[in-house]
């Protein structure tokens, strides 16, 4: 019957490398972008955010 447990793993042919030796590309951050502005007419961000309360509160309401 044989072990279960490979002895000789073939995975380990690299040995792993410290995070000093990563390259620098995985160690920076992505550059990001500054979002999009929204389309001309839109609503403030406070009266958006009041008429979704408005809308959704029945579905709060049945959801409690």
């Amino acid at each position: 019957m044989t072990s279960r447990i490979p002895r000789d793993s073939r995975l380990r042919l690299v040995r792993p490398r410290t995070l000093a030796a990563a390259p620098r590309a995985m160690t920076q951050r992505p550059v990001r972008r500054p979002a999009p502005r929204p389309p001309e007419g839109t609503p403030a961000p406070a009266e958006l955010a009041r008429m979704a309360r408005a809308e959704l509160a029945g579905a709060a309401r049945v959801a409690r």
